[in-house]
């Protein structure tokens, strides 16, 4: 026969596959690539729901290593990945929390940031922001070495290993910062239409770009640019600026009522946005003319949300979810059972396609968009903010809580 079919099934939650420590790189390293979960073509997954646990109102989610960190707008708090019994504090007050490569955290709020062990116990405590005032946002480098931390008007970075301070920077006329990072460059974004580009590591300016419009979100890099997503008086736009020198690139208007969502695709950049209401998506190229035009009509009525696929990009709307080649061209489309607007952005896990829905959450073959398995749909499980850690355990919550998780329990893989 051409195939050879197996059958594998996960360890039990808390069982010695799951007890024991896999090698985990030292802080201040890059993360290593996933693996798939297993060897041939996935066929089909299982989930069973884990344990559910009470947590304030969230904002953000994310895992490290046995950790699952909910930041809220009182503060960051750490929960167990095996049982969802609590496991430490953060900081007080809005804040944000990093996820490291060797499943310790880093959570920022108040003024202060602290590095949170694999065991829960504080390695160092900071307050890097010389204003004092309450730190908004944080980012971490793509090499996990260092970090910067935001107010409204001040920046700072720390060294991940020890949180020494690096240096501070406050944009002159200053009223908002957005961070964001790509290797060997600290970016921020101004709220008066700015984009500096720091060095990480020596705190030197290697160039800045004057945007010319109030920017929308953080800048995303594509290929040898970036884009930033701003709100001009004749409506809402795209800005690209060369990452070697910060030349601001020529770029028509996408002609998006509203925008919501910008995603690297290659060298291209994807857009999302409306069109009297209804979601779409336009695509550039290098030439920043808009290259294609996907969605209308059959996303439906909410901004889209975007991730990166094998080989372009996968949108999920209201109505449900399709893939487009780097061309423009549909791969696949998948509907909903009835409208879902909202929800957590999809993402990529293992090679595994995660995504809200009305059934559940959805995890699908990114490349053909076959359904694989789904969580969470007896118990009508549509979180607002979703993760997954390396075993593929999902954690969703809602907007208000409270926090579940769904293990794995099996898999089917077909092997050639």
């Amino acid at each position: 026969r051409s195939a050879e079919e197996g059958l594998a099934r996960c360890a039990e939650l808390g069982g010695p596959a799951r007890r024991g420590r896999a090698r985990r790189p030292r802080a201040g390293t890059a993360p290593e690539p996933e693996l798939p979960i297993a060897p041939g073509r996935l066929r089909r997954l299982s989930y069973r729901r884990a344990w559910t646990a009470k947590v304030p109102a969230p904002s953000a989610l994310c895992v490290s290593g046995e950790t699952v960190v909910v930041v809220g707008e009182h503060g960051t708090s750490a929960l167990s990945a095996r049982d969802g019994h609590p496991l430490w504090l953060g900081p007080r007050g809005p804040g944000a929390a990093l996820a490291l490569p060797d499943g310790q955290v880093l959570a920022a709020g108040g003024r202060q940031v602290i590095r949170f062990g694999e065991t829960g116990r504080p390695v160092w405590s900071a307050t890097p922001l010389a204003s004092g005032a309450p730190i908004a946002s944080a980012c971490l480098d793509p090499e996990g070495r260092s970090a910067t931390v935001a107010s409204a008007t001040e920046i700072a970075a720390l060294r991940v290993e020890d949180g020494r301070p690096l240096w501070r920077f406050a944009p002159p006329g200053c009223g908002g910062l957005i961070l964001a990072a790509t290797p060997g460059l600290a970016l921020a974004a101004t709220s008066d239409g700015r984009v500096y580009a720091i060095d990480p590591a020596l705190g030197r300016l290697v160039w800045r770009a004057r945007l010319g419009a109030r920017p929308l979100g953080p800048p995303l890099p594509c290929g040898s640019a970036l884009a930033v997503l701003v709100q001009r008086p004749e409506g809402p736009g795209v800005a690209r600026i060369d990452l070697d020198g910060g030349r601001i690139l020529p770029t028509e208007p996408p002609e998006l009522g509203r925008v919501g969502g910008l995603c690297a695709a290659g060298d291209a950049v994807v857009v999302a946005g409306t069109v009297g209401g209804e979601g779409e998506v336009v695509a550039y190229g290098a030439s920043g003319a808009p290259n294609w035009r996907a969605g209308r009509g059959i996303l439906g009525a909410a901004m889209p949300q975007l991730c990166a696929g094998p080989a372009g990009v996968i949108v999920r709307g209201a109505n449900g979810a399709l893939a487009v080649d780097g061309a423009g061209r549909r791969r696949w489309a998948r509907a909903f059972e009835s409208e879902a607007p909202g929800g957590p952005p999809p993402f990529l896990r293992r090679g595994i396609l995660l995504l809200g829905s009305d059934e559940g959450v959805l995890a699908l073959d990114p490349s053909t968009g076959q359904l694989l398995g789904t969580a969470g749909r007896e118990e009508h499980f549509w979180p607002a903010f979703l993760a997954a850690d390396e075993r593929l355990t999902l954690y969703g919550a809602e907007e208000d809580g409270p926090l579940q998780a769904y293990d794995l329990g099996t898999f089917l893989s077909v092997v050639a």
